[in-house]
This record gives structure tokens, C-alpha cells and sequence, in this order.
């Protein structure tokens, strides 16, 4: 085929604005995934049997602009989790029934990337190593050092 070059020209330019429209499209994309992604890292869920607790954790982290939502137990904290897309868990490591162990290990099985946040009453060194060992990036003691925590929940590496 014998083509004008005009023709050839009217291809490109129709290519380019193709390209442009396309490049504008994914740049949209980006930035509507990292809007999703920031608004789920601020989405944070807090698991303690101590009612009190949780909910003066969740209430502070309200007033600090996270989204948070309690469960008391290991057990209502997967059915929240599927419901709410929590970024962060921070989890009581001593609950009756299944333990925060257990809670992290099946968390991360069910919401790919959560960060997890252990909370406990001990800090002997068995404990911290297998709060690392089942995935929490931090071991805190209670109380919870609040400033420590929005440290790290304003990182962006988990470790």
C-alpha cells in the first residue's frame, strides 16, 4: 500500500492523542489507588477483650482522624475485618478463646497487607519474639504508649 504523508501524519497524530489519553487515564488510576490505599492504612481495627480499653483506644484514634471499629473478641474480629478493610489491627495478645497469636495469623491470611500491632500486659522476651514470629511489626506494653503508636502508625515501613 502506498500511503500520503498526510495520512501517515493523521496516524500519528491520532496514536498520540491516543497515548495522551491513555497516560492521563493511568495517572487517574495511580492517584485513586493511593487515595484508596492511605484511606485504608487510616482504617484501624482494635481487638481487646477489656471493653474499656478498646474503647478508649478506638475513641483517641477518632479524635486523631483514623477511622477505627472494636471487637472484643478473636473470633467477631475476622467478621469485622471482612467488613470494615482495616489497614491496621491492633490486637490484645491474651483474650480467652483464640489468642492474638492466632487472631494475626488468620488476619493476614484474610486481608493481604494488614499491619498488626500487638498490645500485652507482659514484655518478656518469649512473648516479643513470637508476636515477630506470627507477623506484628511492633510489641507494645500496656498502657499503650500512645505517641509510639501514632509514630508508627504514621510510618510506612512496617518494620
Amino acid at each position: 500500500m502506498d500511503h500520503h504523508p498526510i495520512e501517515a501524519e493523521r496516524r500519528l497524530e491520532v496514536w498520540a492523542d491516543f497515548v495522551r489519553i491513555l497516560s492521563r487515564r493511568e495517572e487517574s488510576l495511580l492517584v485513586a489507588v493511593k487515595v484508596q490505599t492511605d484511606a485504608r492504612r487510616r482504617r484501624i481495627l482494635v481487638v481487646d477483650d477489656n471493653r474499656d480499653a478498646a474503647e478508649t483506644l478506638a475513641e483517641l484514634l477518632e479524635e486523631l482522624g483514623y477511622t477505627s471499629h472494636v471487637a472484643y473478641a478473636s473470633e467477631d474480629a475476622l467478621a469485622v475485618a471482612s467488613r470494615f478493610d482495616p489497614g491496621v489491627a491492633i490486637v490484645d495478645l491474651g483474650m480467652p478463646g483464640m489468642d492474638g497469636y492466632a487472631l494475626a495469623e488468620q488476619l493476614q491470611a484474610q486481608r493481604s497487607g494488614i499491619r498488626l500491632i500487638a498490645l500485652s500486659g507482659y514484655a518478656d522476651a518469649h512473648r516479643r519474639m513470637r508476636s515477630e514470629q506470627v507477623g506484628f511489626e511492633v510489641h507494645f506494653v500496656k498502657p499503650i504508649p500512645i505517641q509510639l503508636l501514632l509514630d508508627r502508625l504514621d510510618r510506612t515501613d512496617t518494620r
